[in-house]
């Protein structure tokens, strides 16, 4: 578990003793889009890594041939 989910889940618990749950919920959606984001952006940029380095590696054979 990362320190932002500890947060997130504390926030919540506070937000639901005080009463305000709504507010929980509009905060508890962008937060898991953060969260998702965090976890896909790294396979996102390690895809365009090896896609262009493959895209770099051909280029330079078929200009060495």
């Amino acid at each position: 578990m990362d320190t932002g989910f500890l947060a997130a889940s504390t926030n919540a618990t506070r937000a639901t003793a005080a009463g305000h749950s709504p507010a929980r919920h509009i905060t508890k959606i962008p937060w898991s889009l953060s969260a998702s984001a965090r976890v896909i952006w790294p396979v996102i940029q390690y895809v365009f890594g090896c896609v262009i380095s493959a895209i770099n590696s051909n280029g330079l054979t078929a200009l060495q041939h």
